[in-house]
């Protein structure tokens, strides 16, 4: 079994540039089926995280492997709005 808490604080790497995107702060689940739908990631320094402008979401269906120490996606940054 798989618990998603494990997921948070985790770095999001783009598998292509080895670029840290940031890290995993919370995960969206459907309630109907119960799986992963998305992951919300957060970057930036303090003040753009306690304002909300540092978070954005990535999709499950982005993400290529998930690790102990890491998640990859082949989300890049400049797609990030």
């Amino acid at each position: 079994m798989f618990r998603g808490a494990r997921l948070k604080n985790r770095p999001v790497i783009n598998s292509q540039t080895a670029q840290k995107l940031g890290t995993v702060c919370d995960i969206e689940i459907d309630e109907v089926n119960g799986r992963i739908v998305s992951i919300i990631v957060i970057r930036g320094g303090v003040i753009k995280r306690f304002l909300g402008l540092g978070e954005f979401v990535i999709p499950w269906q982005n993400i290529i492997a998930v690790g102990d120490k890491y998640i990859l996606t082949d989300i890049y940054a400049m797609n990030i709005n």
